[in-house]
């Protein structure tokens, strides 16, 4: 009897509900395995990373707590000094900017003024005549002028002539390099004009010390004390008793690093 299409749709029917076998099972099983295995050590992977850094960040936290007991010590210390006035505080910060500007300048004595000191001439004028001076007597003692440096006379016209001569050099190391220069020509015993020296310029409250340190020098000479050098102890000027304990048999100075520096 030939089959109908009813029959052949039944029999479709039958072969694709047909259960799976015990290989495709076993085969279902191995693949869904190596997927919760490839799974699981990607999970292990991350929780070991997970791990690290943990423990770097552990370290990192041990680290920066050791620095803010670090601090803190800083702070307890830092408040447990007094207070510095206003006052105070001015005075160390215009120390501090003058004593800058001062590297950049130098102060010569001995320079003669301008025979042509009157009413009639400008200062500007004066200061021009003193350009060629200090230039003559630097080269008289083979020492290069510095390049275009700014002339002030110091004090008033009043004072007593001739005044000393502040010279603003271009740069610090044109001053340095001017201060240098001389005293190593005196070194040399290279003679410069009568009363003509070069020194470093020296900020305000330097020159307050030292003014004072005179002052008591000139004190204790006129009480008939004798022998008493001036010195820098711990970089301020002071009159000591006694001569310099640091001088060597042939009358030069021993280098003693933290010690006592002449004054000149």
């Amino acid at each position: 009897m030939p089959s109908t299409p009813t029959t052949v749709a039944s029999n479709t029917r039958s072969q694709a509900q047909k259960p799976p076998s015990t290989a495709d099972i076993i085969k279902a099983i191995d693949s869904l395995a190596t997927s919760q295995s490839s799974q699981f050590s990607e999970l292990k992977s991350s929780i070991s990373g997970l791990t690290s850094q943990v423990a770097d960040l552990v370290t990192e936290n041990a680290f920066f707590r050791a620095e803010i007991s670090i601090l803190r010590s800083r702070i307890d210390l830092h408040e447990s000094r007094p207070i510095l006035s206003t006052d105070t505080s001015s005075v160390i910060f215009r120390e501090s900017t003058e004593r800058s500007k001062v590297e950049f300048n130098a102060i010569a004595y001995g320079v003669p003024e301008s025979a042509a000191n009157t009413a009639a001439n400008t200062a500007a004028l004066r200061l021009n005549d003193d350009i060629p001076t200090i230039g003559n007597y630097l080269k008289k003692m083979s020492i290069p002028v510095p390049i275009d440096p700014k002339l002030i006379r110091l004090s008033n016209g009043n004072a007593k002539k001739p005044r000393s001569l502040k010279l603003i050099c271009q740069s610090k190391s044109d001053a340095s390099q001017l201060i240098f220069n001389f005293n190593s020509q005196i070194r040399n015993e290279t003679i410069p004009e009568p009363g003509f020296r070069i020194v470093r310029d020296k900020p305000t409250l330097k020159r307050e010390l030292l003014r004072k340190a005179h002052s008591e020098l000139q004190r204790k000479m006129d009480d008939g004390s004798s022998d008493l050098p001036m010195s820098y102890i711990n970089g301020v000027p002071t009159v000591i008793k006694g001569g310099p304990k640091n001088m060597n048999p042939r009358g030069g100075r021993n280098h003693r690093p933290n010690s006592t520096q002449l004054l000149h």
